[in-house]
């Protein structure tokens, strides 16, 4: 099992790599100069993060937030159809030394949220080193803010990266075009259930604490289901 993962590590990032030095690299960029035309109280975060609120929606004031959605919508673009490029590529070759199809859903499981949990990691990382030249922020709060937040996105983002894979096994536009029209959905709605509304500013803080676990528990049952799924079907 390690071997195989092993393998599909390797093949995976021979895949994304290029487009994650791009992604981040530009994100970074847009960072930097979104941040030098902010007053030096204002989070970095926060700035980032922020779009209508339910009451700006229901009023018929939405607008797109652009950072907030290429905050989200980055990872679906850097992981595009690798997944599918594995099984094609990759499990032709392993499968005679015994691993099945579940093995291999499992490990793209663990890939899945490998490359999350590091882009959610290295872009806490950028906003905290830009802040860190802001002097009039109160790093203890801006800390626990900054974790709290990486927690939840990190979620968000497991939810639309598996939501992309079943897209994606239905058609390989439908992989990165149904994680867009959701996330816009969810800028133009007021839903209080929409656990992605957890990752914008300032939806979040009128949202009750059970969705974040609630999302959580989501996010595990449909992982088991993509693995259970992938393991016995042939439509990748």
């Amino acid at each position: 099992m390690k071997k195989l993962l092993y393998s599909q590590w390797l093949y995976f990032w021979s895949l994304i790599s290029k487009r994650l030095y791009w992604l981040l690299g530009g994100y970074l960029v847009l960072i930097l100069v979104h941040t030098s035309q902010l007053p030096m109280r204002i989070s970095i975060l926060r700035a980032t993060i922020t779009g209508p609120d339910f009451t700006a929606v229901q009023q018929g004031y939405p607008y797109l937030p652009p950072f907030w959605l290429l905050l989200l919508i980055f990872p679906a673009f850097i992981v595009g159809d690798s997944f599918k490029q594995l099984w094609v590529n990759l499990f032709i070759k392993v499968k005679g030394y015994g691993y099945t199809k579940c093995q291999f859903g499992l490990n793209n499981l663990i890939l899945m949220s490998g490359v999350n949990f590091s882009y959610v990691c290295t872009v806490q990382l950028i906003g905290l080193s830009v802040e860190l030249f802001r002097s009039k922020i109160d790093w203890q709060q801006i800390l626990v803010t900054y974790l709290n937040f990486g927690w939840q996105l990190f979620w968000v983002l497991m939810l639309l990266a598996l939501i992309q894979q079943f897209a994606g096994w239905i058609h390989p536009v439908g992989g990165l075009l149904l994680p867009i029209v959701l996330l816009t959905y969810t800028v133009f709605t007021v839903s209080l259930i929409n656990p992605i509304n957890l990752t914008m500013w300032p939806r979040l803080l009128g949202l009750k604490p059970g969705l974040s676990w609630l999302l959580v528990i989501s996010d595990l049952i449909i992982g088991m289901l993509y693995v259970g799924i992938y393991g016995k079907t042939e439509w990748k």
